[in-house]
């Protein structure tokens, strides 16, 4: 399950729990990045729990799931994350081919 990344190891437990995901982190990503679009917030910096606290799918997201989301957006150049998982902050940019 983890190589078909359907799941991920959770960090500092030696390989012996597993984070089964119902969406990919991917597929997170891209619910994110069309809720930032649909709510015309691109350029402005959210604190993690706002981008969490919301009436949205990702409602509560778990922490980890969220990293992983942000860290697809990141890779692509479409969100710079400030701060650590405690109280960071991101700023999500507006992709030039959408």
């Amino acid at each position: 399950m983890v190589h078909d990344n359907q799941a991920a190891y959770v960090p500092n437990t030696q390989k012996q729990q597993l984070l089964l995901y119902w969406r990919k982190p991917a597929e997170w990503a891209e619910l994110i990045y069309k809720w930032i679009d649909d709510t015309a917030q691109f350029n402005s910096v959210l604190t993690l729990y706002e981008l969490v606290e919301h009436e949205t799918e990702f409602k509560e997201l778990d922490p980890m799931i969220l990293g992983q989301a942000l860290d697809v957006l990141k890779r692509r150049g479409l969100c710079q994350v400030f701060g650590g998982d405690d109280g960071g902050g991101v700023k999500f940019f507006k992709d030039q081919g959408r």
